[in-house]
């Protein structure tokens, strides 16, 4: 697959695809039980604030197994619930982009600086933050 670099301000469009696709595996038909302790992990992981929570605590939280909520995320969402809280952090920053400087912005979220505030972009998005805001996107082409 190659990269495409796209222009303007389409990173709500980028966000509201991915949540989509999310929301899709959430809903597909597993056990009752097992979904909403997806569904209530990934509310507590949206509505987080500051450092993304450690998994074990939300687990306990949540009074399952560790083991358990990763099994329930990996069948449900597809991925990880640390890397889901990475991605909502990473909304949550974005949603609050232009209110602060980037290096207070990082701070308020659980970074520790700026330049990991930029690693954080990179790893998920593949863009520094300011990219991202001026919708210069990676972007996968079909083979």
């Amino acid at each position: 697959m190659g990269i495409e670099r796209r222009s303007g301000r389409d990173h709500g469009l980028v966000v509201a695809t991915i949540e989509s696709s999310l929301l899709r595996r959430l809903h597909r038909v597993k056990p009752a039980a097992d979904n909403q302790l997806v569904r209530h992990a990934t509310r507590a992981l949206q509505r987080g604030t500051g450092a993304t929570p450690g998994i074990l605590a939300l687990a306990k939280r949540l009074g399952v197994a560790e083991r358990t909520l990763r099994q329930s995320f990996r069948e449900h969402i597809g991925i990880p619930p640390k890397r889901y809280a990475r991605m909502a952090r990473i909304r949550r920053l974005v949603s609050r982009a232009g209110t602060a400087e980037w290096a207070d912005l990082a701070l308020e979220h659980g970074l520790y600086d700026q330049p990991h505030l930029n690693a954080e972009f990179r790893a998920l998005l593949g863009v520094a933050p300011r990219e991202f805001l001026a919708g210069r996107l990676p972007f996968a082409t079909p083979p």
